[in-house]
């Protein structure tokens, strides 16, 4: 059990490794249009049920930007984006 008076380690890894991103720290992965369906449906599900150490909003942060880079793949199929958009959940 951790000490509540204690920052939780892990949250504290996650915020790190988000200030180290916007900071702009980077790296290049290649995927294909069906796997970064998969991974928009991670996220979502992830959004929606506050899986992530942090919360929605420190999930938000980090997968916005992911989210964002994905957009041109996924527009070259006719209604992937219309489809994501409508399981995305609302902003808290």
């Amino acid at each position: 059990m951790t000490d509540p008076a204690q920052p939780d380690p892990e949250v504290t890894l996650l915020q790190n490794m988000l200030r180290d991103e916007l900071a702009g720290t980077r790296t290049t992965v290649e995927i294909g249009p069906f796997s970064a369906m998969q991974v928009v449906a991670a996220i979502q599900y992830t959004l929606r049920h506050d899986a992530l150490p942090g919360g929605y909003d420190m999930a938000e942060a980090a997968f916005g930007s992911l989210l964002n880079q994905l957009d041109g793949l996924l527009a070259q199929y006719p209604g992937a984006l219309h489809m994501i958009r409508s399981q995305h959940p609302p902003a808290r």
